[in-house]
């Protein structure tokens, strides 16, 4: 199990096996009359259910709660707002929306790279290159493949599909802000991934609770053992082992190396929904990933991750590196003659 856990590949294949899942179980709990809100609310108790006991067994998580301040509020209820409710409770009414073609949604999702580079460079003051305007333009031109043949086959322009994926686009949207933003917190305050990741998930919590998240039918959800089942990985994997394993190949892998994941999550997440929901792409949405991919290709590779745990992760090492020892000059003797 140790060396499972210091060996970068299987790591990397878990956190992609685990995360591509997302679409397929939380439609499949959608499907049975559960609502997004209630999805949502379920995967974020599960999942700090994982990450609260293992931020507290982590030394340097566990220290890091105590270097939260008053004046860190704002920034952190405004990162786990965007970052897990807006971020999901678009995703998963864009599924919901349409829960007979997910194909779109799931695809225009993964536009979030290329938005968290946009933000970047009003937030983090990144540079705007070519190749990232090229990269933009690329990427939305995949959206438009998508969203005009869905229009031209459904006929309406606000059709239940045109709809589902103009949430999905807006809940990349979403992601690339909280990317940055929590790319800045960062930056600044240093905090731990592990901890900032439960911190967030309490403001989510606590967000759905007065939005009523709490208020679940739980005789649908114990109705079917394949819904507990849907539900644990949904929630104790995307949201908790799945972050952990991250985490870990970020801190083993280093930030170059992770990338991967963007090009191919989508490919496995479209695997699930292919078997599991019996959806398979159409040629348009074919097109339309292979831009988005291309896209993500295209974009410079510059440090600047594509999630904000990437950054922390990348940041943690540096924190905990013992300061460099002085280097004396050497003096030269002269030779006495």
């Amino acid at each position: 199990m140790k060396r499972l856990w210091t060996s970068f590949y299987p790591l990397m294949a878990l956190t992609m096996l685990i995360w591509a899942s997302t679409v397929t179980t939380s439609s499949i709990l959608m499907r049975h009359g559960l609502t997004p809100l209630e999805v949502l609310f379920l995967a974020s108790l599960c999942g700090l259910a994982v990450l609260l006991p293992a931020a507290l067994t982590m030394p340097a998580a566990r220290a890091s709660f105590r270097q939260y301040r008053l004046r860190h509020l704002p920034i952190l209820i405004i990162c786990g707002l965007l970052g897990i409710v807006v971020y999901n409770l678009l995703l998963y009414s864009a599924l919901d929306r349409n829960l007979g073609d997910v194909v779109g949604p799931t695809i225009v999702n993964y536009l979030w790279p290329i938005m968290t580079l946009i933000f970047a460079v009003p937030i983090l003051k990144q540079p705007l290159t070519r190749r990232l305007v090229l990269a933009t333009a690329v990427a939305f031109g995949g959206f438009m493949i998508i969203q005009t043949a869905k229009l031209t086959g459904g006929g309406a322009i606000w059709d239940a599909s045109a709809q589902a994926c103009l949430l999905a686009l807006g809940a990349a949207i979403s992601w690339g802000l909280f990317s940055a933003l929590a790319r800045r917190a960062a930056d600044t305050h240093g905090f731990h991934p592990l901890s900032n990741l439960v911190i967030f998930q309490l403001v989510a919590l606590a967000a759905l609770l007065i939005a009523g998240g709490y208020k679940i039918n739980f005789h649908i959800l114990l109705s079917d053992p394949a819904l507990l089942a849907a539900l644990a990985v949904l929630g104790v994997g995307s949201d908790g082992v799945a972050n952990m394993t991250w985490l870990q190949a970020l801190r083993v892998g280093g930030a170059g190396r992770t990338s991967v994941v963007a090009y191919l999550t989508p490919v496995l997440s479209l695997t699930y929904v292919a078997i599991f929901l019996d959806q398979r792409p159409q040629w348009y949405a074919l097109a339309g990933l292979a831009a988005i991919l291309l896209a993500i290709f295209l974009v410079p590779k510059s440090p600047l991750p594509i999630s904000p745990a990437q950054t922390q992760a990348n940041l943690e090492p540096l924190r905990n590196k013992p300061p460099a020892k002085a280097v004396r000059p050497k003096r030269r003797l002269m030779k006495q003659r």
